[in-house]
């Protein structure tokens, strides 16, 4: 691979995404040609741009779209469309838990919190992590919930969390992402001097990190499920979200041990020829083929960047330095014979989805150098380094 080549290819395909919100008039990224500003994808799509040196302004500039369209009870939309777009369904969800985590990002970049310190942006991301913890969570059993499969941003995952507002999926990647979140907050809070914060989003993430534990993680199968809000049961559907408490760190050693010599490093469940598909091989949920009642993208038989990236991250965590290694290896060859695509078939390595694709997908180009430096830029310590940066081959 020239990595030169391929870096300016990205910056330059990525200028695709530079808009402008009508509503603030301000600046943001989106790996999407139709227009819309997502949560998840901002924060992974984000270390591809301080990778490139672009620095912190649209990563900012996307928490402030975000809490400009934020209720007084602390909601806030999961997509920001153009004002000819029109979707409801997706505007009664809430934003994922990222957006801590973001400014983390920028602080680190940046070296202050001159942001943060402006206006009432740190009160107002306050307001929206208590809504996340407190009024999403259903059965006060300290967990919270989505609302439907295309919620979760695996859209198709019905089996996991119904259609459209169904309320029932205590995604075990949810709060495995809120206790990131929390974690995130916390350092704002130590950053911004604020005592009361900090103590608050310690009990916080101690008892967040109790209720996965304790009931998520099913010790005879061996695996991190979702839980059922309506009966309080784990719901035994083996999905790539399942590996989401190992980025956490909520995971024991045993646990995670467990979760990759039985399940990750299984080649009839996720370890496929092109791995990791987002679903494990071997039931009827895993089909290529949109299934009766699927909406949006296809999170079955398909292996998606993001999703790759957490699980390599946390793999890191727990000490298998060599098998993350491979796994970026093999992600990044994805992205090489297939190109930038929206996502990639788990059985022959296809590119499926957008096309060309200038979102999340890009980060694939970098886990190598991640897997080789010891370098994690997700990482929520706030004296580790800022970024590392790819000097872009200067233009003739």
């Amino acid at each position: 691979m020239d990595f030169s080549h391929v870096l300016t290819q990205m910056d330059h395909l990525m200028k695709n995404g530079l808009l402008t919100e009508t509503g603030t008039g301000k600046p943001y990224f989106t790996g999407y040609s139709y227009q819309s500003l997502y949560d998840w994808d901002q924060y992974f799509e984000g270390l591809v741009q301080l990778y490139l040196g672009w620095g912190s302004r649209l990563l900012k500039s996307g928490v402030d779209i975000f809490l400009s369209h934020q209720r007084e009870d602390g909601f806030i939309p999961r997509a920001i469309d153009p004002p000819d777009m029109h979707r409801p369904n997706e505007a009664s969800e809430m934003v994922k838990p990222f957006l801590c985590q973001i400014l983390v990002l920028c602080l680190r970049e940046d070296g202050n919190m001159d942001f943060l310190r402006e206006g009432d942006r740190f009160s107002r991301l306050g307001l929206y992590l208590r809504h996340w913890l407190f009024d999403l969570d259903k059965r006060g059993a300290g967990l919270s919930y989505w609302r439907s499969s295309p919620h979760t941003g695996m859209d198709n995952q019905r089996e996991r969390a119904g259609d459209w507002g169904s309320d029932f999926c205590e995604g075990v990647d949810l709060n495995a992402f809120l206790c990131r979140e929390i974690e995130a907050y916390g350092l704002l809070c130590r950053e911004l001097g604020e005592a009361g914060g900090m103590e608050k989003s310690q009990k916080w993430l101690a008892a967040r990190r109790s209720a996965v534990l304790d009931q998520c993680w099913d010790e005879a199968a061996g695996f991190f499920y979702d839980v059922d809000a309506r009966t309080g049961k784990r719901m035994t559907v083996r999905s790539a979200a399942g590996f989401a408490p190992l980025w956490a760190g909520i995971a024991t050693q045993t646990q995670a041990d467990r979760m990759v010599r039985e399940h990750l490093l299984d080649p009839e469940a996720f370890w496929r020829p092109w791995p990791v598909p987002a679903y494990a091989a071997g039931w009827s949920g895993y089909a290529d083929e949109y299934l009766p009642g699927d909406i949006g993208c296809a999170w079955r038989r398909n292996t998606w960047i993001p999703t790759n990236y957490y699980i390599f991250q946390g793999l890191r965590r727990y000490g298998y330095t060599d098998l993350a290694a491979v796994l970026a290896d093999k992600t990044q060859a994805l992205a090489e014979r297939a190109g930038f695509r929206e996502y990639y078939t788990s059985e022959t390595g296809e590119g499926r989805g957008l096309d060309p694709f200038w979102g999340w997908s890009l980060l694939a180009v970098f886990m190598p150098f991640e897997a080789r430096s010891g370098y994690d830029p997700t990482r929520l310590d706030l004296t580790y380094p800022a970024r590392v940066s790819f000097a872009l081959p200067k233009e003739e």
